[in-house]
């Protein structure tokens, strides 16, 4: 399922928070994260990730449907590195288990090994 804009208003308005409210936020918070990679910043969000700008070089690449050869010129693309707490929570699995979690902090069983 892909989110969009409208998902994410949605939720918040669920959340109690009125929807022009949390469409100003968020299109507040884009135009920051956007306007701080254009001058090549990074943007880190503890215990959610990092959205870096990153060179690509210049290369060849070729159309599938003519194959036709075309030269891609260098460009600047973002790469989004999930933080290990992201990663843990997205693969974390408790049997009987239906809660929501706690924001990205998931419990772990003891490895006996480590002991």
């Amino acid at each position: 399922m892909d989110i969009r804009k409208d998902d994410i208003l949605e939720y918040m308005k669920a959340e109690g928070i009125l929807k022009k409210d949390a469409e100003k936020v968020l299109d507040m918070f884009c135009r920051y994260v956007a306007d701080r990679l254009k001058e090549g910043d990074s943007i880190h969000l503890s215990r959610f990730g990092i959205w870096r700008r990153r060179l690509v070089t210049e290369r060849m690449a070729r159309i599938p449907n003519t194959g036709e050869r075309v030269r891609v010129e260098e460009h600047y693309a973002v790469r989004f590195y999930p933080s290990k707490s992201l990663n843990d929570y997205m693969n974390w699995r408790q049997e009987g288990d239906d809660s929501e979690g706690a924001a990205l902090r998931p419990v772990r069983e003891e490895d006996p090994a480590r002991s």
